[in-house]
């Protein structure tokens, strides 16, 4: 049976660059956007799957920036979509789908591939905002909300079935180690050398110690922290990123 898995994580998180470590190791990407005036190499996105699921999220009266608080509704012109576009990795032993939205749309993908592979990615709510407000205009504190919802929804999709989580907060040598714990958590491995898709380069903001983001996403972010590090406590987490970054 082919591997396929989903990148699942908010915009500006890293999302990007999980994809293209995956691309890396072997999974095939389909044909996907490899210019973006906002990421250097590329959002990695499949313009069929983000326009459909724009047009899932505006069928049910949202938007990636607005997404709804209910489970979403597919009529069936748009399960036809999704159906034609999956067709379309079969012949692959490995292949895998990134797009932000998909935290909102999974349970669609797993009503056509069940065998659906997860790994996760998070960044400080207060970078993601500040990319936010680069790239899109969006204020600090909606920046933020958004990322809570995404979050939120990215947390209650781990809570059902738990996977692998990466922190793109992370120096660049323990971010990678987290990447290749994940991907053995699915069952793969390959050489670190093959790794050359990440540069630090892809991180464009990082969280500046005068923002605060609100008490619901620290919350959040710490219960992230404490899943993507095993049960490590707060303070160990940062010594240990402390040593990295040495």
């Amino acid at each position: 049976m082919a591997r396929a898995v989903a990148v699942l994580g908010m915009n500006r998180s890293g999302t990007s660059s999980l994809a293209g470590l995956l691309r890396d190791s072997g999974f095939h990407l389909g044909n996907v956007r490899e210019r973006s005036s906002h990421n250097p190499k590329g959002n990695l996105e499949n313009p069929a799957i983000w326009q459909l699921h724009d047009d899932v999220l505006a069928k049910n009266f949202g938007s990636w920036d607005k997404p709804p608080s209910s489970d979403l509704r597919w009529d069936e012109e748009h399960k036809l979509r999704l159906k034609k576009i999956i067709e379309k990795f079969q012949g692959h032993e490995l292949w895998a789908v990134k797009d932000p939205r998909m935290v909102f749309t999974l349970d669609a993908w797993l009503g056509f591939v069940p065998h659906l592979e997860l790994m996760g990615t998070f960044r400080h709510p207060v970078a993601v905002a500040l990319s936010l407000q680069k790239r899109n205009g969006l204020s600090i504190p909606v920046g933020i909300d958004l990322w809570h919802n995404y979050n939120k929804k990215l947390i209650e999709i781990w809570d059902r079935r738990p996977f692998g989580i990466v922190n793109f907060d992370l120096a660049s040598e323990a971010y990678l180690d987290q990447f290749l714990l994940a991907l053995f958590d699915l069952g793969h491995t390959v050489d670190r050398t093959q790794l050359t898709f990440f540069k630090p380069g892809l991180r464009t903001c990082s969280a500046p110690q005068d923002i605060e983001a609100t008490r619901e996403a620290r919350l959040l972010y710490d219960r992230l922290l404490e899943i993507q590090a095993g049960g490590l406590s707060q303070t160990e987490i940062r010594r240990a990123g402390d040593r990295t970054a040495k």
